[in-house]
């Protein structure tokens, strides 16, 4: 309860499901302890791990990296990158899937407008290094 921001000092936020089905971000100073670590773990689940998978997402997509971090001669760096890659791919596949609570969902409308599986296919097409 008494985490925060190593930089700012400030509390973590929480995030509570509007009535447009988007997360949206709640201060918690107010609210009773167990309301207050609901609000938080939503804020981690559906907040701040949709940003991070976002980053990723940017990041795998972008020319440099896969030139950079896949084509080099370092087979695990590579097996451990296609394996995340894969993993992100997968969580973006099942924010597609509307028969999946959205409680269950990191932020459907975040993620699941993005891609990465062209990315994939021309990693997965190349022989291995």
């Amino acid at each position: 309860m008494t985490f925060c921001d190593i930089h700012t000092q400030e509390r973590l936020m929480g995030a509570a499901l509007s009535s447009d089905k988007n997360w949206k971000l709640q201060d918690t100073r107010c609210c009773h302890n167990d309301e207050r670590l609901k609000l938080r773990r939503d804020y981690v689940k559906h907040y701040l791990l949709g940003l991070v998978i976002e980053r990723l997402v940017d990041t795998i997509n972008d020319d440099s990296f896969v030139t950079k971090y896949l084509f080099e001669n370092q087979s695990d760096r590579r097996k451990a990158i296609l394996e995340l890659m894969e993993t992100v791919n997968t969580v973006i596949a099942r924010e597609r899937d509307e028969n999946i609570d959205i409680q269950e969902l990191i932020n459907p409308c975040q993620l699941a407008r993005m891609d990465i599986s062209i990315t994939l296919q021309l990693i997965n097409g190349q022989p291995e290094i």
